[in-house]
């Protein structure tokens, strides 16, 4: 199990400076084929870098968190304020996060709909989307 929590809340930190144009930039770094999905209409909070519609890279609108493959992450020029998680898989649940620190990231009701002791990454994804 991964405790991100250290990483959550340094992302919070650097949030006042992050926004989407920044997301979306750091998304197609991480996208080889050049495609990223977010659908800013329906308010999606993160942005998905994506390989031959796999899903390789997460990256979220609201702060400069990003939770991606190690080989995606391997030589990636990413921006100095992204907070970087390598993840071996994005749906294995091997991440755990405090509570206050979900809290402070994502807001109370994401806490009470993930168990912050064993998730995934598209966990995350789901219930902050």
């Amino acid at each position: 199990m991964t405790d991100i929590g250290d990483q959550v809340l340094s992302a919070v930190s650097k949030a006042a400076a992050w926004g989407p144009g920044a997301a979306l930039s750091t998304a197609a770094l991480l996208a080889p084929s050049g495609s990223v999905d977010w659908d800013e209409r329906a308010g999606e909070s993160w942005v998905r870098a994506l390989d031959d519609d796999e899903v390789t890279a997460l990256v979220s609108i609201r702060l400069p968190l990003l939770l991606a493959t190690p080989d995606r992450l391997a030589g990636a020029a990413l921006p100095a304020e992204v907070v970087a998680v390598a993840v071996g898989d994005l749906d294995e649940p091997a991440l755990s996060c405090p509570e206050t620190a979900l809290a402070a990231a994502f807001g109370e009701a994401a806490v009470a709909r993930l168990d912050s002791d064993a998730f995934s990454a598209t966990d995350l994804w789901y219930v902050t989307v």
